[in-house]
């Protein structure tokens, strides 16, 4: 790693912000990690998820899954679905551009055509994570009961 071009780029404002900016979006992810998702007690939860990475079967999935996450399943918080979405959505928005010849010339417009497909994205991450995190309280669900017996949606309303 050459160091000298680290500390000459650090000496530029936009790269230096950017840093920053990045950095802080890394802490500011990594605080809300911690922040469990209000289903159950999160004493039982704990020790449900404890129960869930200790289990002979299965073990590597939600270990995999724990890694993607950012360490957010193991403390089964609120970042539980983090970037997926979004990235999920990206990669279908340019296959569609691909494949639909009127997002394809949109796409080909310039910066107006890229603003409207990045708009159409986000618009596009919100049903997707949605989706993604039913599939994930889901599957987590359904191994609890199976190792352990323990519903972690048994009183949970649909506004939770």
């Amino acid at each position: 790693m050459n160091w000298g071009i680290i500390w000459k780029s650090l000496k530029h404002d936009d790269m230096r912000k950017r840093i920053f900016a990045v950095l802080g979006i890394l802490f500011i992810f990594r605080v809300l990690a911690q922040i469990p998702i209000p289903l159950a007690d999160p004493t039982t939860l704990k020790d449900l998820l404890n129960t869930l990475f200790t289990a002979t079967q299965d073990t590597q999935l939600f270990s995999f899954l724990d890694v993607i996450s950012g360490g957010a399943l193991a403390n089964f918080s609120i970042m539980l679905i983090g970037l997926g979405p979004y990235i999920n959505a990206s990669i279908i928005m340019q296959l569609l551009t691909q494949a639909i010849p009127k997002l394809e010339a949109l796409n080909k417009e310039g910066e107006f055509g890229r603003k409207k497909i990045n708009q159409m994205t986000r618009i596009l991450t919100f049903p997707l994570a949605i989706v993604q995190s039913i599939g994930a309280l889901f599957l987590v669900r359904q191994q609890a009961q199976q190792i352990s017996g323990v519903d972690i949606l048994a009183n949970a309303s649909i506004g939770t």
